[in-house]
């Protein structure tokens, strides 16, 4: 049975996704989401059920979400905001100052050390709200996924951590 040039190659991107999965050491189911773009995650929630989308993209601190219903369409807007939230930094470091503030003991052959006195400091830093991707699925008045739009240049970490629908 000759095999089409275009399955072979699927075939054949499948089973080397599958070897380096399994050279990484993750199980080959796991592998999809790995090499799985986010346009490709987001494609494959089309025609599935919001509520299954609901369920399995939860929310947390890194994540915020709302919902929209137009009224002229009835269509329902689902709005993951993907963030890194606003943080501090700590930056801690001593110096010497060159003031000697006392002597170790000698003895033994080890000659008597100085003892600098040391200024500590701390540097806080910090960083806003970065906001890493925002996407919207439009379910239709059935609650259906139909569409998608999304912006954003670091969608694919976020995407992938929930991934495509679940099968049944």
């Amino acid at each position: 049975m000759l095999l089409s040039r275009t399955k072979l190659s699927t075939r054949a991107s499948l089973l080397t996704r599958g070897v380096l999965a399994a050279l990484m050491g993750m199980p080959v189911a796991a592998h999809a989401g790995l090499f799985t773009s986010a346009e490709e995650i987001a494609t494959a929630w089309i025609g599935h059920e919001a509520a299954d989308l609901l369920m399995q993209w939860t929310v947390s601190d890194d994540v915020r979400f709302s919902t929209s219903e137009n009224a002229k369409t009835h269509e329902t807007a689902y709005t993951y905001y993907f963030a890194i939230p606003a943080h501090y930094t700590f930056n801690y470091w001593t110096e010497n100052t060159g003031n000697i503030i006392g002597m170790t003991p000698g003895g033994g052959g080890v000659a008597s050390m100085p003892i600098f006195e040391q200024v500590q400091h701390v540097e806080k830093t910090y960083h806003p709200l970065s906001e890493q991707c925002n996407v919207t699925f439009i379910a239709d008045v059935q609650g259906i996924i139909r569409r998608y739009d999304f912006r954003g240049s670091n969608c694919k970490p976020y995407f992938r951590r929930w991934g495509k629908p679940e099968a049944p």
